[in-house]
């Protein structure tokens, strides 16, 4: 009897490519089955792949739009805004940078009045300059009991505080009420690129001191009115063509008067014997103090040297 084995009848073996064997040692099964799989599948995932690329272009490209056109409708505006409010946060208001960098007004202190002579007398007001960099151009008065004197004028430097001063103004009383008034302030401002230290710049130039100050009496001297000597050194390296100093004449701490000095052609290093007379009847005179009202900052006030 002959037997005839089913396995002839079920057609190809479907799993043949297990079975196949490397000889060469150059494509292992794995490989060899992989290979069979990607090419099986190779238009799936070629498919696959283009729709995971479309749909990450489909969203990031339409985010994109998306959050384009809302930045372009509203997101530019709030932008804008804020950055305008920044500004605005940001730098100072100009008015107030103005009002911080202009010059600051002056103070007016102890205005009085002194008898210099019969029916004459001298108004004296303390100005203080508190810029440091803005020299005051003051054009002036003084006012009382109704009356007033001529107008004048005077620099007040940065940073200093001196008398502002009208000398011998007829009257027939004693003023009273006297009052200081203030015509016209032109401001000068210094320029750092010209001179840096101002404090520095006028210490160098005023540098005025006195000795052998003497104050007679009429019964001392033998003349009419008191008296008032010292010696006045030029202590700096400029010379001056005609430089003014008001006399301040003392009694202890009180100022009984002042007394106005002009010196021709004053030298570096030079001294000045001064006499001075007093028409404001008798006073008593412990000390004086001799203060300059020369604008240092005009060129004109200067001789050059060897004059």
């Amino acid at each position: 009897m002959i037997k005839i084995s089913g396995s002839m009848f079920l057609g190809k073996d479907k799993n043949k490519d297990s079975k196949y064997i490397d000889t060469t040692g150059e494509l292992p099964n794995v490989q060899l089955k992989f290979g069979v799989w990607y090419l099986k599948h190779k238009i799936l995932i070629q498919n696959i792949g283009i729709g995971v690329l479309v749909a990450f272009c489909v969203l990031t490209i339409g985010f994109s739009l998306w959050k384009w056109g809302d930045y372009l409708i509203y997101g530019y505006w709030e932008d804008e805004q804020t950055l305008l409010l920044g500004q605005v946060a940001q730098f100072q208001n100009y008015d107030e940078l103005k009002s911080a960098y202009k010059a600051q007004d002056l103070n007016v202190s102890n205005v009085r009045a002194f008898s210099s002579a019969e029916d004459m007398y001298d108004f004296i007001a303390q100005v203080a300059n508190p810029n440091e960099r803005w020299i005051a151009n003051v054009e002036y008065h003084f006012t009382y009991s109704g009356e007033e004197t001529k107008k004048y004028t005077s620099a007040v430097l940065p940073g200093s505080k001196r008398p502002v001063a009208v000398f011998g103004h007829d009257s027939n009383k004693f003023p009273s009420n006297v009052q200081f008034v203030i015509d016209k302030i032109s401001w000068k401002s210094i320029s750092a690129h010209d001179i840096s230290d101002v404090s520095g710049y006028v210490d160098a130039r005023n540098r005025f001191s006195i000795d052998n100050f003497v104050f007679n009496t009429p019964s001392d001297s033998g003349i009419l009115v008191p008296s008032i000597t010292f010696d006045l050194y030029n202590d700096s390296a400029y010379s001056y063509w005609a430089p003014e100093f008001y006399v301040e004449l003392l009694n202890g701490n009180q100022t009984v008067g002042y007394i106005f000095l002009r010196i021709d052609r004053f030298n570096s290093a030079e001294v000045k014997e001064i006499d001075l007379r007093y028409f404001g009847g008798n006073i008593t005179v412990t000390n004086i103090r001799v203060i300059p009202v020369v604008n240092f900052f005009d060129n004109e006030v200067y001789m050059s040297p060897g004059l």
